[in-house]
């Protein structure tokens, strides 16, 4: 924010959700370029750090004329393609400008979080000796059979490219199709080779056929075709093939052979369910315990669970303390809540006994039945 004898600018590095405020005298020589910057703009200051003697902060950057003291502008931005201003902006819209919106205090919040959740799940199971194993991405198993599956293919067209640019895959009566095809279009040229002259009805019949033919051709050519089904056989891979839906199978086989492992990466999953709970793409932890039993795997869920929360609210305390403020004004309680109280664990049974005396005593029923 610029001023006749000051400029205020809020600084941040992308280390964190506090910013620093800098004070800019006018007496500095490119005090008015400095003063024209808009949001987004890149800056490197040079100055004196002192405490503010302003509200809303505990330190501020003075900038003033001195041999000490420098304002230098890598780059501004220009407010017609920078999207991005001082207010606050939906998610709706942060979306449409995914190229901009890390610049975001969200974004940002939120990608140092997750950056520290995922060195954090590594780090918990690391520490109690599990081994960490890369599992396919494209793979042909479906390992929990739900069906709902990204299909991997080269059989489709290149979005990029036209048809007569990709490489033909063969079939049944091509060779015959595409003498036809010849054939015709020789009828179309004229008579060159022939020596005669044909009348341009004929001419025009000719181009028209082949034209016709060539179109059926080259949809043949686009998918390979066996008993009116693909066949994967002229695939990339020689079967059909997938994007992952989960790694659970892999990791089963070395779990048989080195003992506890997991795997952490990206999971798939093509359901037809567009809601804040289901996922297109996301990245999902799956460890396996040799020689485990349901105890185990509790006391290894807990624990996780608390690690990786106790290791973000000492880490990331600025970004939890930006949520706690701008998001969920709950979360922190709710945090702490899940760090310091064990888990209750109760039988299947149970839970069924505990639905039922909530439906009785609310007069209340579920779509499913419970059982």
């Amino acid at each position: 924010m610029g001023g006749k004898d000051f400029a205020f600018i809020e600084l941040t590095d992308g280390s964190g959700s506090q910013t620093l405020q800098v004070v800019i005298d006018s007496s500095i020589p490119n005090f008015d370029e400095v003063s024209s910057c808009t949001v987004g703009a890149s800056f490197k200051f040079k100055g004196t750090l002192i405490k503010s003697p302003a509200k809303g902060q505990l330190f501020e950057l003075q900038v003033s004329q001195s041999d000490r003291h420098s304002v230098h502008i890598f780059g501004k931005a220009d407010g017609s393609t920078y999207q991005l201003s001082k207010k606050r902006h939906t998610n709706e819209f942060l979306r449409d400008i995914a190229h901009l919106r890390p610049r975001t205090k969200l974004i940002s919040a939120v990608t140092r979080v997750r950056n520290n959740l995922s060195y954090a799940t590594h780090k918990f199971f690391q520490e109690r000796g599990f081994q960490y194993i890369h599992t396919p991405i494209v793979t042909a198993s479906d390992c929990e059979g739900a069906g709902e599956m990204f299909q991997v293919t080269t059989t489709l067209p290149s979005p990029d490219k036209p048809i007569k640019e990709m490489k033909l895959l063969e079939y049944e009566g091509q060779a015959e199709e595409e003498a036809k095809l010849a054939e015709l279009a020789a009828q179309g040229k004229g008579g060159k080779q022939k020596k005669q002259k044909k009348d341009k009805k004929k001419k025009k019949e000719g181009e028209e056929g082949a034209e016709e033919e060539e179109e059926k051709v080259e949809e043949k050519k686009m998918i390979p075709m066996e008993d009116r089904k693909v066949n994967y056989s002229k695939d990339f891979f020689g079967k059909p093939a997938f994007l992952t839906v989960s790694g659970q199978l892999s990791v089963e086989n070395f779990n048989c052979a080195i003992g506890d492992c997991y795997t952490f990466g990206p999971t798939f999953r093509a359901e037809n369910s567009h809601t804040s709970r289901h996922l297109a793409e996301f990245w999902m932890i799956e460890p396996e315990l040799a020689f485990a039993t349901l105890e185990d795997d509790m006391d290894c869920g807990e624990d996780y669970i608390k690690y990786c929360l106790k290791y973000v609210m000492e880490n990331n305390a600025d970004d939890i303390d930006f949520f706690n403020q701008w998001v969920d004004k709950e979360l922190k309680n709710r945090l702490d809540q899940v760090v310091n109280n064990e888990f209750k664990r109760i039988t299947y049974t149970e839970c069924l006994e505990i639905l039922d005396q909530h439906m009785k005593e609310k007069k209340i029923k579920f779509k499913v039945k419970v059982q």
